[in-house]
C-alpha cells in the first residue's frame, strides 16, 4: 500500500511549487518531498531511512494527501501551555535589551538569564524564570 502512491508526477510537482511560493512551509515542504520520492517509485522502507520519518508517518501522508491535496499535510494548531511573554511583555523585554546592562547600572557587559531575570522582577514586576530568561536570550540573538 505504501510502496507507491497514485499521483500524476507533474502534478504533485505543481503542487510542490504552489505550496513553496505560497506559504514556504517547511514541514509541508518535507511531507510533500517525501510523497515526491514514494511517487518516483522509491520504497517507503527507502524513503523513511533517508528522511529519518517513520512508515506510518508517510502513510498517514498519503492518506492525507489521497483526500485533501497538498493543503491536508498542514498541520492543525497545537494546543498546550500558552508564551508566557504576552505582546506587551515581549515588547517591554525587548525594550531592556536594547541597553547593556552597564546602562542600566550593572556591572556585567552581557545580559546573562540571572541576570535579566532579576531585573525584570525588579524594575517591571515580570517573574520569569532563568532558564526562560535563557532561552529569550537565544532567541533574540540568533534573530
Amino acid at each position: 500500500m505504501l510502496d507507491r502512491i497514485p499521483v500524476n508526477i507533474p502534478s504533485l510537482r505543481g503542487e510542490i511549487r504552489a505550496v513553496m511560493e505560497s506559504s514556504g512551509k517547511a514541514r509541508v515542504m518535507h511531507r510533500l518531498y517525501c510523497l515526491f520520492m514514494l511517487a518516483c517509485g522509491l520504497e517507503a522502507d527507502e524513503v523513511a531511512q533517508k528522511t529519518g520519518v517513520s512508515r506510518r508517518s508517510l502513510q498517514r501522508w498519503t492518506q492525507q494527501f489521497g483526500r485533501q491535496g497538498a493543503a491536508g499535510l498542514d498541520e492543525e494548531p497545537r494546543s498546550g501551555r500558552r508564551p508566557r511573554l504576552a505582546a506587551a511583555v515581549d515588547a517591554q523585554v525587548r525594550r531592556v535589551l536594547e541597553f547593556a546592562p552597564a546602562h542600566l547600572g550593572y556591572r556585567a557587559r552581557r545580559w546573562s538569564g540571572k541576570l535579566l531575570a532579576l531585573h525584570l522582577a525588579e524594575r517591571h514586576g515580570i517573574n520569569l524564570s532563568v532558564r526562560q530568561c535563557q532561552r529569550y536570550l537565544r532567541a533574540v540573538r540568533e534573530a
